[in-house]
């Protein structure tokens, strides 16, 4: 009964003290510029501008993302988003299939 409000009250505590801290992104400055080129904008159900991309995400963020707009995944490697095939930007025609290189 009590733990519903203790998790707000708790919430309210860690956004005060500024101690939330997003998820941390691979910094573009460590890509391989090959994956730094595929970097892209893209927004879920966004299907006119091709592969969105998954450079820099992390594993779960990328899978979560990619459940949502449909995408079969293959995952290579743990951690960080490192390269992506299709390239993102890619008009893919056919199937929705994407495999990505995660790396640490």
């Amino acid at each position: 009964m009590a733990a519903p409000v203790f998790q707000r009250i708790a919430a309210y505590a860690v956004e005060k003290a500024g101690l939330r801290v997003p998820p941390p992104r691979l910094p573009i400055e460590d890509l391989p510029k090959e994956a730094a080129a595929q970097l892209v904008s893209w927004a879920p159900g966004d299907t006119a501008r091709g592969m969105p991309s998954f450079i820099g995400l992390s594993m779960r963020e990328a899978l979560v993302q990619a459940a949502r707009a449909g995408w079969d995944v293959d995952v290579d490697g743990s951690g960080y988003v490192a390269t992506q095939d299709p390239p993102a930007g890619t008009n893919v025609l056919q199937g929705r299939k994407l495999r990505i290189e995660c790396r640490p």
